[in-house]
């Protein structure tokens, strides 16, 4: 950071902790918008440094928590995260994804993955899914969802090769607020920023799904 006036640096900042440290201070804010109750568990899909932050941040701002369900393709990376947060959150080790997307109302996917392996059915009824990682999640969560909310509708709209931007191009998804939706496509209910700025939350229905994308996706 430099002063304005004379160009001389002011602060330097580990961008990668700022970066990781906001991820998970909007996956925080999404999961107390949209969440019907305060959840006493989180499930999270890959253990790396992100996996870390995530916990922190919402050991802080949510304190019901109780436990966390941890999966990641590799033991040794979950068993690493479960003894790094020792003292912050109890953490359970799954053995597949889906045991743990199962265990929880609260999923947040931060992982490599390029193809979904998430199914709706998986869900619980009224869950929130903070797809951080963009891809987790199969296109019927985004067409099966109650809500499906994103963070910046226009970064969405300039990718083109993850899950909504894919969806989008094919026609199969709509941009946030279009009022003229041909019949099979999904909408996309709004961006993160509507709730903040008007105070209005879309209602999450019992029994529904919220998908939220970056946030990623929210079933609710």
């Amino acid at each position: 950071m430099f002063n304005e006036i004379t160009g001389r640096i002011e602060c330097v900042m580990n961008s990668t902790f700022i970066s990781s440290l906001r991820r998970a201070t909007v996956s925080s804010l999404a999961a107390r918008l949209f969440l019907n109750e305060n959840p006493e568990t989180i499930v999270i899909l890959g253990a790396g440094a992100q996996a870390a932050m995530q916990l922190q941040v919402f050991a802080c701002t949510m304190p019901t928590l109780k436990r966390a369900y941890i999966y990641d393709v590799d033991p040794q990376r979950s068993d690493s995260l479960r003894k790094q947060m020792s003292g912050v959150i109890d953490i359970t080790i799954s053995q597949s994804a889906r045991e743990a997307v199962e265990l929880s109302t609260l999923v947040i996917p931060l992982t490599t993955v390029t193809e979904g392996y998430i199914q709706f059915d998986w869900l619980r009824p009224g869950s929130v899914v903070i797809n951080v990682s963009w891809d987790d999640v199969l296109p019927d969560v985004v067409f099966r969802a109650e809500k499906v909310v994103v963070d910046d509708w226009s970064f969405v709209k300039a990718d083109d090769k993850r899950l909504l931007a894919r969806l989008f191009r094919a026609g199969k998804v709509a941009v946030p607020y279009d009022e003229n939706v041909p019949p099979g496509t999904r909408r996309v209910d709004g961006e993160l920023g509507g709730p903040l700025t008007t105070g209005t939350i879309p209602a999450n229905e019992p029994g529904g799904h919220y998908i939220g994308q970056s946030i990623r996706h929210v079933p609710a």
